[in-house]
């Protein structure tokens, strides 16, 4: 294997096969890792068999298990980028994709698998508009439903009162009303959506460096975030239901699921005061914040105090 210069500060243990192949790879897959264990193997190998042109760049955020223990063939077609420290989600896609060198990039959460062509239909669909915008296709739960999140509305401050006082979930499928998610008779047609999820999404590599992921969303909020900012710029953002995966969802987070859920509420804020705090008073926001911690709280206490004592009578009854 020819060698490749190594960027500063990082640990490079392969490059691709698809690079050797060409200089410049039509698609470059990022998955970002952080302790997922097996699904990780289990990903890389789904994108091994049905993207096997792509170029495959993981970056690793300090996992302390066993997810890079990746056989030996499977190390000679991707390329692993070990970070010294867990630099969060945003953080992670800015460096990968400056190591990546194909023309589109496509975001891939480590647990998910596909299982069929999943490329292909995204490629297809952004050259056929231009070569440009952000398309995300379906992700769909283990259990064959859809992950709502895959295709969403921005989530406004009244899109999100609707949904906290159940007003949204009376009128599911309403076209007058500011959805925080979107209907479900949209989920097997190609439309125009507020954003897609980070988990499996597809961009231009030069999108990417016109509005790189924003670094203080350390997890969660990030994807949002730059879909908004990308449609602000002009781009569209795309659901494309014909490409698919399946996705465990939140495997990184079991072992910290105190710090994930203070890191989602704390995006939410980020977020609202990015993009929505200066159309409105101080004492709206303030309402707005104390809403965002109190729906916080009680999650808090229930991972904190109710999960242990139900694993200790489970482990009695046992």
């Amino acid at each position: 294997m020819s060698s490749v210069k190594r960027r500063p500060g990082e640990n490079t243990t392969a490059f691709t096969l698809a690079a050797q192949r060409s200089a410049q790879p039509k698609v470059s897959i990022v998955v970002i890792n952080y302790n997922t264990g097996s699904y990780l193997r289990r990903c890389v190998a789904s994108v091994l068999k049905f993207a096997p042109n792509a170029e495959i760049v993981i970056w690793d955020n300090a996992s302390s298990d066993d997810s890079l223990v990746l056989q030996s063939q499977t190390l000679e077609t991707v390329r692993l980028i070990r970070s010294p420290r867990n630099v969060g989600f945003a953080r992670a896609v800015n460096a990968a994709v400056k190591a990546c060198s194909g023309e589109f990039i496509l975001l891939l959460n480590p647990d998910t698998e596909a299982r069929s062509d999943f490329v292909s239909p995204l490629v297809n669909f952004i050259e056929r508009h231009g070569r440009r915008g952000i398309v995300g296709g379906k992700v769909v739960n283990p259990d064959g439903s859809l992950e709502k999140a895959c295709r969403r509305a921005i989530p406004t401050p009244t899109a999100a009162l609707l949904r906290l006082t159940g007003i949204s979930l009376l009128f599911p499928n309403s076209r007058r009303l500011p959805l925080y998610n979107l209907p479900d008779s949209t989920n097997d047609r190609a439309h125009k959506v507020g954003a897609v999820s980070g988990s499996f999404c597809m961009f231009p590599r030069e999108l990417a460096k016109r509005v790189p992921f924003d670094e203080q969303f350390f997890l969660f909020g990030e994807d949002l975030d730059f879909c908004l900012r990308a449609s602000k710029l002009g781009e569209s953002v795309w659901f494309v239901p014909f490409a698919s995966v399946i996705h465990q969802k939140g495997v990184s987070m079991r072992r910290r699921p105190i710090f994930s859920l203070l890191c989602f509420y704390d995006s939410m804020l980020k977020f609202y005061k990015k993009h929505f705090a200066s159309r409105h008073s101080l004492a709206f926001n303030f309402v707005v914040f104390i809403a965002i911690w109190a729906l916080a709280f009680p999650k808090m206490i229930f991972r904190l105090v109710v999960l242990p004592i139900q694993c200790v009578l489970k482990s009695l009854e046992g």
